[in-house]
C-alpha cells in the first residue's frame, strides 16, 4: 500500500491530519494556506527576506511577497527585490 493510501485510510478512520501525516515521507509536497493582517505580513517578510535566512524559508517569503505586491499595489512596494 502506498503511503498516500495509508494516509487516506487513516483519515477515513478518523485520525487527525497531524497524526495521519506521519505515514507520509518527509519530502512529501504539501499545500499551505496562510492568513494574516498587513502588520503580520510585513513583520514576517522583514524577518524572512534577510541575507542570513534559510534558503527554503526565503523562497517561500519571496513567493508571498510577489503575491502581495501584485494584489495590493502600493501597500507592499517597499519590500523591494532582495536578490
Amino acid at each position: 500500500m502506498l503511503s498516500a493510501q495509508v494516509y487516506a485510510t487513516l483519515l477515513d478512520m478518523g485520525a487527525s491530519k497531524d497524526y495521519a501525516r506521519k505515514a507520509l515521507p518527509l519530502a512529501t509536497a504539501s499545500k499551505m494556506r496562510m492568513a494574516g493582517n498587513t502588520r503580520s505580513w510585513l513583520e514576517m517578510l522583514a524577518k524572512r527576506l534577510g541575507p542570513t535566512v534559510h534558503p527554503e524559508a526565503k523562497a517561500v517569503a519571496k513567493q508571498v511577497a510577489r503575491e502581495l505586491v501584485g494584489r495590493f499595489v502600493g501597500l507592499f512596494d517597499d519590500l523591494g527585490d532582495e536578490e
